[in-house]
């Protein structure tokens, strides 16, 4: 089975040796998928290649791209008083 398209790849590792350790682990990998989903971005996650090692595939969806590079576009002018935010 072929990887999902990806803008970038995150390698999320973990080192639990513990139950409560790992239940940190388990909280901080769905944060991140949250948070990066909350921004506008595709996130998936599958096994890495190594023990405890997850690939996190991050897609940026053409009309987000548009509309970060226009902001951009807007902030870099003088006297800009442009605010912008994702979601």
């Amino acid at each position: 089975m072929a990887p999902p398209s990806a803008d970038l790849v995150l390698i999320f590792r973990g080192s639990a040796r513990t139950k409560q350790e790992s239940t940190d682990a388990e909280r901080e990998y769905s944060n991140l998928i949250k948070s990066l989903k909350a921004g506008g971005l595709k996130a998936t996650g599958k096994r890495g290649t190594k023990d405890r090692e997850i690939l996190v595939f991050v897609n940026a969806p053409d009309d987000l791209l548009n509309r970060l590079v226009q902001a951009e576009r807007c902030v870099s002018k003088p006297l800009a008083h442009n605010v912008f935010r994702l979601g």
